[in-house]
């Protein structure tokens, strides 16, 4: 299960969190509050605070590799924001392999920041 990992190249570079901005602009772009929402509401896991807080890490770590990674990780926190809890579970656990939700951004972000 993805839980919380996207993994960006190999799939081990970014944990998909959330993040306030926090005066970073990376972060501030992730769209991660509506995600951590969403993850909250669905998983009844972590909190607002922690999920904000791994996606500010790791919007600085998308912003570094480019301003493309940052834009496709942003685009997965919020496709995944859409998402239903059941549609949430299957972009989790990438059911089915070859269309679950947010498939296409998860591909976008591996070519971006690889």
């Amino acid at each position: 299960m993805k839980a919380l990992m996207l993994i960006v190249g190999s799939f081990s570079l970014l944990t998909l969190g959330c993040g306030d901005g926090g005066g970073t602009t990376g972060a501030s772009l992730a769209n991660c509050s509506a995600f951590c929402s969403k993850f909250i509401q669905c998983t009844q896991q972590g909190t607002q605070q922690q999920c904000e807080s791994e996606c500010n890490a790791n919007a600085q770590q998308a912003q570094a590799i480019s301003a493309q990674c940052l834009g496709a990780f942003s685009a997965v926190n919020s496709c995944v924001s859409g998402l239903t809890c059941e549609q949430g579970q299957a972009w989790a656990e990438e059911i089915p392999p070859d269309s679950y939700p947010c498939k296409a951004q998860d591909d976008a972000t591996t070519a971006a920041c690889s």
